[in-house]
């Protein structure tokens, strides 16, 4: 794996395909800032030849001083260029079918076909005066030997990275890594570009790094089609944690943009969620918090302050002494090993009758039981 991989968000262009979400301009140009506060390399804007609003925020976006690259994805047509070039993008990515399956039932052409067509879109990209990205729709179920050869015909023709995608999730790691290793004859920049039907986009992004990928495509929060894609926050936070390889997005930047991202899509985060859920430095089992009270990486894969997070400790039916001593220390409890012991069993009760919810942060219910500690 390389010391340093290259994030491109496509939370405003395939994010925004995630059923029943639009974006509005104003929430597309808020969304940029956070991106690029965030430290992403590459935003993907959207796609210019849907006109309107659509043309009109990435035109907006494309003004801003941002520090991240803006992109803009066009299908392998002229007229798509056309508006790419309009909304004053300087790079685009240039889609093309790569499968049989796609080439011969969605498209209706064949091989011969797509290469010539191929050629003369990207011939007219350049003189344009764009620079072109070239991503090779549903890749994992394309002939290997077939896609490499179109992989090449589009560098020679000015590429400058070529996208491979999975398009229905069909890859797992293993297989994944072997399409990328298959490509290291091409001295190219090399982009993953996974959705999660399987739920193995943030895996497949991981071993397409290993295979050889300089670039990953991702959303915020995994939001995209049906199962969505590869999670920002997943595949940095994995990369970086897991791995130590630099990607350039701060975590601790990335609370607001979930935020918003939920925010704008209507798309609840869940408390478990990965990296972005509140409730992942909850502990409540008694064994978990004796072990992280004594030191916080027995039970924690990475420090709160990463993401900008805090621990929290939660009593609860699974709670131990050590925990019932934390939070009575809270209150200004404080109560000896056996005491806790014996206090243990009547928190519980408290509970029971009240919810854990209710407990966890309010324990002045605590005196009717014992009243001799207040």
């Amino acid at each position: 794996m390389k010391s340093r991989i290259y994030i491109c968000d496509t939370t405003l262009r395939d994010g925004e395909q995630t059923p029943g979400v639009a974006f509005s301009v104003e929430q597309k140009v808020a969304l940029a800032h956070l991106l690029d506060e965030a430290g992403v390399d590459e935003i993907e804007a959207g796609t210019p030849a849907c006109g309107g609003e659509e043309a009109a925020g990435i035109g907006q976006i494309v003004k801003l001083p941002l520090k991240a690259k803006v992109t803009g994805w066009c299908r392998m047509k002229r007229c798509d260029l056309d508006a790419a070039a309009d909304t004053g993008l300087g790079t685009v990515t240039v889609a093309a079918p790569s499968s049989d399956l796609h080439i011969t039932k969605k498209l209706r052409r064949d091989r011969s076909w797509l290469i010539e067509e191929l050629r003369g879109v990207l011939r007219y990209g350049s003189a344009l005066g764009l620079e072109f990205n070239v991503a090779f729709e549903d890749a994992s179920r394309a002939d290997r030997t077939f896609l490499l050869e179109l992989a090449e015909e589009a560098l020679w023709l000015g590429a400058k990275r070529i996208r491979l995608s999975d398009t229905v999730g069909q890859l797992d790691p293993f297989t994944t890594m072997e399409l990328f290793e298959s490509f290291k004859r091409i001295d190219s920049n090399l982009e993953f570009h996974g959705h999660n039907d399987f739920g193995l986009a943030t895996a497949n992004s991981l071993a397409a790094a290993r295979g050889g990928a300089t670039h990953l495509s991702v959303t915020t929060l995994g939001i995209g089609e049906r199962a969505g894609n590869a999670a920002l926050e997943e595949v940095a936070g994995a990369l970086n944690c897991l791995h130590g390889v630099k990607t350039g997005v701060k975590l601790s930047h990335l609370a607001p943009l979930f935020a918003a991202v939920s925010s704008f899509s209507g798309r609840a985060i869940g408390p478990g969620k990965s990296i972005a859920g509140e409730a992942i430095f909850t502990h409540e089992s008694g064994i978990h918090v004796d072990g992280v009270l004594k030191d916080p990486s027995t039970y924690e894969p990475f420090s709160p302050e990463l993401i900008g997070a805090e621990r929290k400790i939660l009593l609860g039916k699974h709670s131990g002494v050590a925990s019932l001593r934390h939070k009575l220390e809270d209150e200004g409890v404080f109560l000896g090993a056996e005491e806790a012991r014996n206090a243990l069993p009547v928190i519980k009760k408290l509970i029971a009758s009240k919810g854990s919810g209710e407990v966890a942060g309010n324990l002045s219910g605590f005196g009717e039981y014992m009243p001799e500690h207040g």
